[in-house]
């Protein structure tokens, strides 16, 4: 009896200590100095607004403007623990970005799935960023089924037990207007709205094809179609309160086939390109052109800078760079404070969730002095509460036909017998009033020969 005893309790020994090691080598070690560095931030109140920012890791993370900011999104290839110990530490969440591009959705989707799940735990990640944008822009109308099975399974992957802790997020990287193949609009109106907490409108997705405008130099992000997208998400089901805003904070260099000038107006022509298998020639916009920082436009063109044009369509600066006699002309189209603050205040007025900049490096490549006040007050217009004040605006008040009629009859009964007693009121002074003197006043008057010196 005794020794089955000793053999049972052998057993059981042997049984703990082999899930106490299996446990820990399959836990992951948190990177950081402290365990605290990888726990994520109080979760925020569901009336808050998000302001995330976009990195590839290159930037100096450390002098960012943190009472800004809500989150931090690292880019695909930017794989910087530090960065997600830092923002912890500052009391922000940290996230990665991932594209699920057309290959991966239409082979090897589990795989895919436990890429991006295995990847969240070793970053210690609060939420992950999936880039839809290549998945969306096919004309395959048989990837929608494979792109919604995916995403429920990667939501399904990410959402812990309860007792696990909270659930990580997914956004969702969208373009500008909902994504409808042949009419049908349904991965935007179920998948997208029931896997993915937030969707993010990529700010690139702003390019455009040989339609309508014409070919031509214009606004990253033209301020006309930002409400036209979100308009067209509210239409197919898409709650304005889950779309977050892509704004870049860089600029783009055009190169000009054609370049006029008439009427104290410029017009950049790009040149036009026939894509395999195509008839029709479409606008290269991606061939035409070149991004370049705030940084580097302060560094290049501060003359321009201070000269430039503001376009009233777009509610963008714009400048003309030309060599010698205008045989090589180049269009610059950038953000500004003026800028920033229109498309912050729209994202405030019509309740988005809020802003994701792209990308923090073009603010923090460029230290010069010169610099501090143009890059400082870009970063001040996020902290200066334009999306962090919530306006409560009061109950709309409900008037009835009867009520209207007996206030507006009272107010004119009112002001009838106002205006007898005042009336009254002012005939009666003047009859008590008694008459003055004859050029009474005439006393009191001085006068002066044209030879006096009046110092008025």
């Amino acid at each position: 009896m005794a020794f089955t005893s000793v053999y049972t309790c052998a057993y059981l020994l042997v049984i703990g200590m082999s899930a106490l090691i299996s446990s820990s080598a399959g836990a992951v070690v948190c990177p950081c100095k402290t365990k605290n560095g990888c726990v994520r931030p109080n979760r925020m109140k569901s009336t808050d607004k998000e302001v995330f920012v976009v990195t590839n890791g290159s930037a100096d993370y450390k002098t960012w403007e943190w009472g800004s900011l809500t989150s931090v999104i690292a880019t695909e290839d930017n794989v910087n623990t530090d960065i997600m110990c830092f923002a912890h530490q500052m009391h922000k969440k940290y996230g990665f970005m991932v594209q699920l591009d057309y290959k991966s959705a239409n082979s090897s989707s589990p795989e895919w799935v436990d890429h991006v799940v295995s990847r969240r735990n070793s970053s210690h990640a609060d939420f992950v960023t999936v880039k839809l944008m290549d998945v969306l822009k096919t004309k395959d109308a048989s990837i929608v089924s494979k792109v919604q099975a995916i995403l429920m399974d990667l939501k399904k992957a990410l959402t812990p037990k309860i007792h696990y802790g909270h659930p990580i997020e997914m956004v969702c990287v969208v373009p500008w207007k909902p994504a409808c193949y042949g009419g049908d609009c349904s991965l935007t109106q179920g998948t997208l709205y029931h896997s993915c907490d937030w969707l993010m409108i990529d700010p690139s997705s702003f390019e455009y094809q040989h339609e309508g405008s014409g070919c031509k130099a214009r606004a990253s992000v033209p301020f006309t179609m930002i409400s036209l997208g979100v308009d067209e998400y509210a239409s197919v089901g898409i709650n304005e309160e889950s779309i977050i805003m892509g704004i870049p904070w860089h600029g783009y260099k055009y190169n000009c086939k054609h370049f006029t000038f008439d009427m104290g107006l410029s017009t950049c022509t790009l040149k036009e390109v026939t894509s395999e298998g195509q008839t029709t020639p479409h606008c290269d916009v991606a061939g035409s052109r070149e991004m370049i920082s705030v940084g580097e436009l302060l560094d290049n063109h501060p003359d321009e800078l201070t000269k430039s044009y503001w376009n009233k369509a777009y509610k963008a600066p714009m400048f003309d760079h030309c060599i010698s006699n205008m045989s090589q002309c180049h269009q610059y189209w950038y953000e500004n404070v003026r800028s920033l603050r229109l498309k912050y205040q729209y994202v405030h007025d019509f309740g988005l969730k809020g802003i994701a900049i792209y990308f923090a490096e073009d603010l923090s490549k460029s230290h010069t002095p010169a610099n501090e006040g143009f890059t400082g007050g870009m970063w001040n217009w996020v902290l200066h509460g334009i999306l962090q004040t919530t306006v409560k605006q009061p109950p709309p008040v409900k008037y009835h036909p009867d009520v209207v009629a007996g206030v507006a009859v009272g107010c004119l009964l009112l002001g009838l017998v106002m205006g007898v007693l005042f009336t009254c009121l002012g005939l009666r002074n003047r009859v008590k009033k008694t008459p003055g003197t004859p050029f009474k006043r005439d006393h009191q008057v001085e006068y002066h020969d044209e030879d006096d010196d009046l110092n008025l």
